[in-house]
């Protein structure tokens, strides 16, 4: 529903829809707020406890009080008035019913002129607790958000308001502004009056904000609004990586020596294949002072799309180290031994298969590797004994065999591979002419050493 709505969106008129997404984030959020109508005269001490006359003040009050409780608001306001006029410190209570009682007048109110004389006086309530309680995060959170359900084209001072909101929070805004704050943002870009560099700090501002909370109350929906907000950036090509490469090599080079920055410069890069040389070197020193399986990796994949298979190796060696997920450290594993492979450094490749093996023992392709390694070497292997041609590719189709045996998903795979080597079986002349016959033991070695038994083509 949320992304339907998302994506209806027009520029002119994007922010009612907004409200309509912003209400389904706050409807759990925005708690019952209690108070009503705006000052006339502005006291002395303009948070007055109990104003020039105290009895009176707790008469209004307990007056009004009753009104409120039975929804008789418009009984209740009179009196209210005089409590929030008078003595808006008497209890935060009396502006928090204000608002609530504002929020029903402008909900009802056709009168267009009077709808926004009440909505002015409630913009006032919030600005008036904030005077005497305190509380700007919260208060300015829902008075933009109240902006913005009033007074939908106010751009600028909805963001302007919801700007001053993430400044007094901190880390702890509340997650149905994010969005909103996110999308007029973009249409400032849109319009070239901010550029790429200003977008790329709201992300990183909000991402901070959505990590801060993941562990708190409403985590899911600290993400689910983390997620609408990347979405819209990358629609708006903020979120291309190219753009992301750019802003973060500057984001590093102006700081090359704080490991909190390679942190975060990787972060947002992982998804990006990023193996420029200056983010390859920023990850070797994040390493180094915070080794990780996953950053080992994805050095590991640099070095080898750099053409630097030795490095490369050795980071799959400490990831596989690092790792704690034994499916993973298979992977790697067999990353290794493909790597070798394509090194022409066959028996190092099938230790580094046979380790798979060991942290996935029902996974077929390291022996599928293995028979590949083992049909690659007939020429190296022939020259040993002419033989071997003939049968590697015996012992190849053995670890085929294997492979099916441990892992069914890949018995289509094999199948083929079988027969198409069965093609290669020494010929029952050569077996003859060596005194064999099938089903004799036989052992290939070269560097493969090991045994078969013989079979002929047929």
């Amino acid at each position: 529903m949320k992304r339907i709505l998302l994506n209806t969106m027009k520029w002119m008129g994007f922010l009612p829809a907004l409200l309509v997404v912003s209400s389904l984030y706050a409807q759990e959020a925005v708690a019952t707020e209690e108070v009503a109508e705006d000052p006339m005269q502005v006291q002395e001490d303009p948070c007055s406890k109990y104003g020039p006359d105290s009895t009176k003040t707790l008469d209004e009050a307990s007056i009004y009080t009753e009104f409120y409780k039975q929804k008789n608001y418009e009984a209740a306001l009179p009196p209210w008035r005089y409590v929030y006029q008078n003595a808006p410190g008497y209890h935060e209570a009396v502006i928090v019913n204000g608002i609530k009682m504002y929020q029903y007048l402008i909900d009802n109110e056709t009168d267009s002129l009077q709808k926004e004389l009440y909505i002015d006086t409630l913009m006032s309530l919030y600005d008036k607790r904030i005077e005497c309680y305190g509380k700007e995060c919260f208060n300015l959170g829902r008075k933009g958000y109240n902006l913005m359900k009033y007074r939908p084209r106010d751009y600028d001072n909805i963001r302007n308001t919801y700007q001053a909101a993430l400044d007094a929070c901190d880390l702890s805004p509340e997650y149905f502004i994010l969005y909103p704050y996110t999308k007029l943002m973009a249409y400032e870009y849109r319009k070239g009056n901010i550029d790429k560099d200003a977008m790329f700090a709201v992300y990183e501002r909000i991402a901070k904000i959505v990590d801060a909370n993941k562990d708190g109350r409403y985590a899911d929906k600290y993400e689910a609004t983390f997620e609408s907000i990347v979405e819209e950036l990358k629609s708006i090509g903020i979120l291309k990586c190219e753009n992301m490469r750019e802003y973060y090599a500057k984001v590093y080079q102006d700081n090359p020596d704080d490991p909190e920055t390679w942190k975060k410069v990787y972060i947002a890069l992982e998804n990006c294949n990023t193996c420029d040389t200056v983010f390859l070197e920023m990850n070797k020193k994040l390493f180094e002072v915070e080794p990780t399986g996953e950053l080992a990796t994805s050095i590991a994949d640099c070095e080898k799309n750099i053409g630097s298979p030795a490095a490369a190796l050795e980071y799959l060696d400490r990831a596989i180290e690092l790792d704690t997920s034994d499916a993973q450290k298979a992977k790697l594993a067999y990353n290794a031994a493909r790597l070798l492979y394509d090194m022409n450094r066959y028996t190092e490749a099938r230790n580094y298969a046979y380790k798979a093996l060991e942290y996935n023992p029902n996974w077929g392709d390291p022996y599928i590797l293995m028979g590949t390694m083992y049909i690659s070497s007939g020429a190296i292997c022939k020259n040993e004994n002419p033989f071997y041609g003939y049968a590697v590719s015996l012992v190849a189709v053995d670890k085929f065999v294997q492979a099916k045996s441990v892992d069914p998903s890949v018995s289509e795979e094999v199948n083929k591979l079988i027969a198409k080597y069965a093609d290669f079986y020494p010929t029952p002349e050569s077996v003859f002419e060596r005194n064999m016959k099938e089903g004799d033991p036989y052992t290939v070695k070269c560097w493969i050493n090991e045994t078969t038994t013989i079979r002929v083509k047929k």
